[in-house]
């Protein structure tokens, strides 16, 4: 459900059955989490593994999923997905197709400026296991 239609029922007082609780809320704290993800990184391809946040790998994952029923017409099954939530994963530079996929190549690269980044703060560059 989109956030207007929520916060129209929540402005007469809808009763989602727990007191408090925005239906809207998970969704914008997410999208939060991916507005921090890009300013690290500076694009918002969150793997879908990723170990740092699996929770927002997979909620990027699941965007692209409500993305594809939206867009074929199946409101049903497009996980809230709606005009709204688009406009704002797009105005961040979302991408929605097989453009977001990163090359090897250019993980790699990533991955190489994170570990020049671990020998900056910590002197060497042997990052412990639980640290990958």
């Amino acid at each position: 459900m989109c956030e207007k239609r929520i916060q129209n029922l929540e402005s007469i007082g809808f009763n989602w059955g727990k007191e408090h609780e925005s239906k809207a809320q998970p969704w914008v704290e997410m999208f939060e989490e991916l507005k921090l993800f890009k300013t690290i990184h500076g694009h918002t391809n969150v793997p879908r593994t990723y170990a740092t946040n699996p929770k927002l790998g997979s909620w990027v994952n699941n965007q692209r999923s409500g993305y594809r029923y939206y867009k074929a017409g199946n409101k049903q099954t497009s996980m809230g997905m709606c005009e709204e939530r688009i406009k704002n994963l797009e105005s961040i530079g979302f991408k929605w197709g097989k453009e977001h996929v990163v090359s090897k190549a250019q993980s790699w690269v990533e991955m190489f400026e994170e570990l020049k980044l671990f020998k900056t703060k910590h002197g060497h560059a042997d990052v412990p296991q639980r640290c990958a």
